[in-house]
């Protein structure tokens, strides 16, 4: 994390314009809080496991939020397009970091 920091921090710097940089634990709440303020550009970084039932039915692919308690809440897409859905224009570019994401993504 401290590496993956002080790049961001650094681009930040090289890029010569005013970019306000703020880091958080990756919880809904502070995802909410981002978009919130029209951040423009969100960056994730945070697990992402896949999920398969007993049933035979397609893997769910989530990503893992802290729950704000010291414990871990799963989010799949669906629940983030719901978290992010009352805002018309949450961001306009996200990149997460996480295992898995490309089939999160898709």
């Amino acid at each position: 994390f401290k590496r993956e920091r002080s790049l961001l921090l650094e681009c930040a710097q090289k890029a010569g314009r005013l970019i306000d940089v703020s880091f958080e634990p990756a919880t809904d709440r502070h995802l909410l809080d981002a978009v919130g303020v029209r951040c423009g550009v969100l960056h994730i970084s945070c697990h992402g496991v896949e999920i398969r039932d007993k049933d035979g039915k397609p893997p769910q692919y989530v990503l893992l939020f802290e729950d704000g308690s010291g414990g871990t809440q799963f989010l799949n897409v669906g629940q983030i397009q719901k978290l992010l859905e009352p805002h018309s224009e949450p961001v306009k570019f996200a990149f997460v970091s996480a295992f898995h994401f490309e089939k999160i993504g898709q």
